[in-house]
């Protein structure tokens, strides 16, 4: 049996209703010819990285801890408070799969020897959700604004010297 591909595509903060054929027809045609959730709803909050952390764990914001766009991470000294699309070190701290309490999608596909790919664009905190879980060698992922967070560690750098460097790449955190 051929292995199937799943392509999640998700789009922050956009309706299904407001992709309009003469708006952006390639993305109106690939909602039309494939599968489309027309009348889904968000978990609450309403939030970008807690929405994220349901559709990565499939729990609700109880289940996987996640209740803002800010998190509690279990640190050694106990849980610190940690806004991950911060500029300064903080941020950083997303990247480390430490950050939900509930099973990821990455860790059941690992379970039956599947994988999870990842392109984003996103932040360096919804990147780190997106990547999160224990199963880290069930997962490849790029986010060509940090390089330093793919999944095999020198994805990015192969990438890189395969295509050349995207211009809009940031340094920090």
């Amino acid at each position: 049996m051929p292995k199937r591909h799943v392509v999640i595509l998700g789009l922050d903060g956009v309706r299904p209703d407001a992709i309009r054929p003469q708006d952006a027809p390639h993305l109106h045609r690939l909602m039309r010819e494939g599968a489309s959730m027309q009348r889904h709803i968000s978990v609450f909050p309403s939030e970008t990285r807690v929405n994220l952390a349901s559709l990565v764990t499939g729990a609700s914001p109880a289940g996987h801890g996640t209740a803002a766009n800010g998190f509690l991470l279990d640190a050694v000294d106990g849980f610190v408070a940690i806004d991950p699309g911060s500029p300064g070190d903080a941020g950083c701290l997303a990247r480390d799969g430490g950050t939900l309490l509930a099973e990821t999608m990455a860790d059941r596909l690992a379970r039956v020897g599947r994988r999870l790919a990842i392109m984003s664009t996103g932040s360096r905190g919804s990147f780190g959700l997106l990547t999160a879980g224990k199963a880290n060698g069930a997962i490849v992922a790029y986010n060509p604004r940090f390089l330093d967070d793919a999944r095999p560690s020198d994805f990015g750098a192969r990438l890189t010297s395969r295509y050349g460097a995207d211009p809009t790449r940031r340094t920090r955190c």
